[in-house]
Parts: C-alpha cells; sequence; structure tokens
C-alpha cells in the first residue's frame, strides 16, 4: 500500500498526526495542530455529538474528511455512552490510502500501515471517555457491519452527499489544500440541501463565507475561540424552533 509518501508526526500531546510529500519534494501541511491532534479533535468537534445527547434513534453524521478516523473513532465512543442514539456516518476522503487504510484495519480486521497510528487514538480515546480501547474498537467494527459508517471519495460541487445531517465535521484541509470546499456557494448549497433539525456544525475554521451561509440559513453562531494560537474556530446549531 506504500504508493504514497508521508511522514507521521506525534504532535505535543502525543497523539500522532500525518503529512504528505509534494511533488517539489516537501512535506506539506499538518492535517492537525503541533500542540495535539487529538486535544484538537476533541475541543473542535465534541460539541457536535454533545449537541445530539438528547436526540433519541438515528442521526446522519457528516464527516470531511476522514483522515486519520479522529471523528470517526469519536463517534464509537459516543455510540458507547449514549446507547439511546444510533449514528449513521459518512465520511469523504480524497485521499484513497486513507480510505483504504482505515476500511483494511477497522472493517476488514487486516494489517496496514497506519496500524500503529490508529492504536495510538484507540489509546488516548480511551483514556479520555474512561473506555477500554478494544471496546472502541469493536465498536467501529460493529459500526461498519451493520451499514453505518460510509465511507467516500471526494467531496465537490459534483460529487455532493444526497443525505440530510444532524452534525456535521467539517474538518476539510485548508482553503490552499481544497479551495474548492470553502467558496461561498458550496458552503451554502451544503448547508441549504444537506442539513435536517436539529444540526450542529463544528469546524476549526472561521471564515467569513462560511459564517454568511450558516446565518443565511437559519443557523445560531456561538462565539468560540480557537485551538491552541487560532484566535477563533465555528461552532453554530440549528434547532427546530428556531427558524
Amino acid at each position: 500500500m506504500n504508493q504514497i509518501d508521508y511522514k507521521i508526526q506525534v504532535t505535543g500531546d502525543g497523539s500522532p498526526s500525518l503529512c504528505f510529500k509534494s511533488p517539489s519534494g516537501d512535506y506539506g501541511e499538518l492535517m492537525h495542530s503541533r500542540d495535539g491532534a487529538i486535544t484538537e479533535t476533541l475541543f473542535i468537534y465534541q460539541p457536535v455529538l454533545d449537541a445530539l445527547k438528547e436526540f433519541k434513534g438515528m442521526a446522519n453524521v457528516l464527516s470531511i474528511g476522514l483522515g486519520l478516523g479522529y471523528n470517526e473513532i469519536l463517534c464509537a465512543c459516543f455510540e458507547l455512552q449514549n446507547p439511546n442514539c444510533q449514528l449513521r456516518i459518512f465520511s469523504y476522503e480524497s485521499v484513497e490510502f486513507l480510505r483504504t487504510s482505515f476500511q483494511s484495519r477497522f472493517q476488514e480486521n487486516q494489517d496496514t500501515e497506519l496500524n500503529s497510528v490508529y492504536q495510538n487514538i484507540l489509546d488516548r480515546a480511551g483514556e479520555h471517555f474512561s473506555l477500554p480501547a478494544t471496546k472502541i474498537d469493536d465498536q467501529i467494527k460493529k459500526i461498519f457491519n451493520r451499514g453505518d459508517l460510509i465511507i467516500r471519495g471526494s467531496l465537490n460541487q459534483n460529487a455532493r452527499p444526497q443525505e440530510k445531517f444532524n452534525g456535521i465535521f467539517y474538518d476539510a484541509f485548508s482553503s490552499n489544500t481544497t479551495p474548492e470546499l470553502w467558496t461561498e456557494e458550496f458552503l451554502n448549497d451544503l448547508i441549504e440541501l444537506n442539513t435536517q433539525d436539529p444540526c450542529c456544525l463544528s469546524t476549526y475554521a472561521a471564515t467569513g463565507k462560511l459564517k454568511r451561509a450558516l446565518l443565511k440559513n437559519g443557523f445560531h453562531l456561538e462565539k468560540r475561540e480557537g485551538f491552541a494560537n487560532k484566535r477563533e474556530s465555528t461552532l453554530a446549531h440549528r434547532f427546530l424552533d428556531q427558524k
């Protein structure tokens, strides 16, 4: 599977992140904050799941993008601690290596180059939520087996989801890396056409285009600081009685 050149980097809290080698020979942007990958994930995206705790039955969650599977592992922890709410997770990822690695490890129970990376994340998630890493591992496999973890390729204007979501992890790479995912037109279409109430969206970014699209579609923006050295992040929610 080693058809792509990448580097694993341990971040400030001991959890792993990853960057890919560019055509120029340099390693590009790290997927997470250097101050802590799992700490950043919990800070930015845990509020989406917190908003769904009172949700009974099935909730649809959109994850953009899969990366190393931090948010998908977070979802498995949520289900273990909130048995009344079941998640159906739609994860988009443009890098085939990351898609096949995650599926091989958790759906097909096969060894991959990233096994030690996934184990590190499982262990640290287990420490945070006071759950055995083996139990989180098993829960991800259960979600796969019941057909509720759907992994797809690139997300763009011509390959948009058809489903409507109650929770959105907007973890797309920066506007420099994936500019098509940060245009006002794309953001507005996604929020208008692919959300249902209740809905909560969170992202590390705080762009004017994103805020305008959220406000235009009836979302309430919470004033929220960013992680580590970032000044601001975005957390928005919309409930049935807000429209």
